[in-house]
């Protein structure tokens, strides 16, 4: 298994929406984002079998996934700004 930018991102993901609960503030209920970060990592998991199933260079993957990350966390950032 070749590790990538994505699987780095889907792990951080996965620990931002455990956080709650670690920290014992959940209160018996699921928070809101915990599914926003649980989606978040499944389009993290399906992009990056997408950029494995096209590209085979690793270097190429690196690059690839990277300008994706940048790409839509500038929208993101667009996005919160704009609304």
């Amino acid at each position: 298994m070749r590790l990538t930018p994505l699987n780095i991102v889907s792990a951080g993901l996965i620990l931002l929406a455990a956080l709650p609960f670690l920290k014992g503030t959940g209160g018996g209920e699921t928070p809101v984002g915990f599914y926003y970060y649980m989606l978040l990592v499944a389009l993290c998991v399906i992009s990056d079998l997408l950029f494995r199933g096209l590209l085979r260079n690793l270097k190429r993957i690196w690059i690839v996934e990277l300008s994706f990350i940048i790409f839509v966390a500038v929208l993101l950032v667009l996005f919160k700004f704009l609304s």
